[in-house]
């Protein structure tokens, strides 16, 4: 994983929670708990989307913290990612996400 991203031109990111949680729980509180997820690898280009220069500066953050846009309206384009099976366009949300 860490070489794909690391050699992606695009912004590429993970995130992982720190502890796992059931699927079957709703939408809403999926995305809740993603928030609060660490970003454990990402590359150049995340980084400097998020005002960074070196992508081991952000690494151990929350997507929270790390959110370009105010923490309700990130949880509904996560619970829009979780609808569409993480299917989407990258464009639609680059400058939210």
């Amino acid at each position: 994983l860490e070489s794909f991203v690391v050699s992606a031109r695009e912004a590429v990111f993970c995130y992982e929670p720190e502890v796992p949680f059931p699927a079957d729980l709703s939408l809403e509180e999926q995305a809740e708990r993603l928030l609060d997820a660490q970003l454990v690898v990402c590359n150049e280009s995340y980084a400097a989307l998020r005002g960074s220069e070196a992508p081991g500066d952000l690494i151990g953050a929350t997507w929270r913290e790390l959110a370009l846009s105010d923490a309700p309206l990130l949880q509904r384009r996560i619970v829009q990612l979780l609808e569409t099976g993480l299917a989407i366009d990258g464009d639609e949300f680059e400058q939210e996400l």
